[in-house]
């Protein structure tokens, strides 16, 4: 049974907090003594499912995983799943559009957003040609991120 990289890193790490989504803290075992409980370790899971490691105290990566009884190799998935998750992590809305394109027009759409909301706070009234603006915003923001 194959067991993902972040998976035998967590079950070896001690004091293990999550602190965001495919993030954790935890102790460093390459030079914290048994009774400390600081979390100086950080440990991270990329899209392709390797592991990142970073001591805040400067310890080296080798000595942080073969202080585990682990290697180098055991923080890279196996080829096949690198392979497979290069598809399963496309953001699925973009339709194969190319993100950077995508988030330079809903900059723009954005502005003109915030412009509209910027004349509302100040009590201003929107006339026809801001209100036709801002529904033709919002539509090319659906295509872009849906269409």
């Amino acid at each position: 049974m194959y067991i993902q990289p972040i998976e035998k890193i967590l079950a070896n790490a001690e004091l293990v907090t999550q602190t965001k989504p495919g993030q954790w803290r935890c102790k460093c075992p390459s030079h914290q003594e048994d009774k400390s409980k600081k979390k100086s370790l950080s440990v991270s899971e990329t899209v392709t499912g390797s592991v990142l490691i970073h001591c805040f105290a400067g310890c080296d990566v080798d000595a942080v995983v073969t202080a585990w009884g682990l290697s180098l190799s055991d923080l890279f998935p196996k080829d096949e799943y690198i392979q497979k998750s290069k598809y399963d992590n496309k953001p699925k809305f973009l339709n194969g559009k190319d993100p950077r394109k995508v988030i330079e027009g809903v900059r723009f759409v954005a502005t003109i957003v915030e412009l509209g909301a910027s004349k509302l706070l100040q009590g201003e009234a929107l006339d026809d040609d801001d209100l036709y603006t801002l529904k033709g915003a919002a539509q090319d923001l659906r295509e872009m991120l849906y269409g």
